[in-house]
């Protein structure tokens, strides 16, 4: 656990670093904060409720959004291995790959659910927009667009444990170290990698489709 814990704060600390390297503030979470205020009345987010532990009334509120983030996250692989797995499109590979990562995003928001409940929180779930896109011109797009989607959801996990931590509810913020930001940074790193390949090797190759192609392969296995 105390490994696990150095980790995390290593890389809390290198995104820090970071976005102050670039001139930034360390973590922007207005529009993340706004969102309560801008859907909830301030009487309902003031003070904790009746629940275990004092479990605050704002994060409470912002576990229902991540909640909804979630699922947003969910939709959107599953818009994607569904379009991949269409007869014109026939990648498999990329199928698999959006498929699972759908039902990571699917297990997180049930995640979210049991430890809003084990607070003494209520479940409050939110209707979803369409998923942004309906079509990829290939695989390696779809790539940049999960990535994009990781860094999104991210970047509201970092901001969800600043409020935690600020809220001083340590409990909610070993939630998060133990069961997300790892992961999360595990699975940008992944698709990071992923599109640095494709790349690679369609530029060696000079033949995008059958570059793809046999990327794919390695996707299926």
């Amino acid at each position: 656990m105390l490994y696990k814990l150095y980790v995390v704060a290593a890389l809390l600390g290198a995104v820090c670093l970071v976005a102050t390297s670039a001139g930034k503030p360390n973590l922007d979470c207005q529009a993340v904060e706004d969102r309560i205020t801008e859907n909830i009345p301030v009487s309902k987010i003031k003070g904790s409720n009746d629940g275990v532990y004092g479990y605050s009334k704002k994060l409470e509120a912002l576990m229902n959004f991540q909640i909804k983030t979630e699922m947003g996250a969910f939709y959107e692989y599953t818009n994607m291995a569904a379009y991949f797995h269409r007869f014109d499109m026939d990648l498999p590979g990329f199928h698999r790959l959006f498929k699972e990562a759908a039902e990571e995003e699917l297990k997180h928001a049930h995640l979210f659910m049991d430890y809003q409940n084990k607070r003494g929180g209520t479940v409050q779930l939110m209707a979803l927009a369409s998923p942004g896109k309906a079509k990829w011109p290939s695989g390696l797009d779809a790539l940049h667009d999960a990535l994009a989607l990781e860094r999104s959801v991210t970047h509201e996990i970092l901001c969800l444990h600043k409020l935690a931590s600020d809220l001083g509810d340590q409990h909610a913020v070993d939630f998060l170290e133990t069961n997300f930001i790892p992961e999360q940074y595990d699975g940008m790193k992944d698709l990071a990698t992923k599109i640095a390949t494709l790349e690679r090797i369609s530029k060696n190759q000079q033949d995008y489709g059958l570059a793809e192609f046999h990327f794919d392969k390695t996707l299926q296995k």
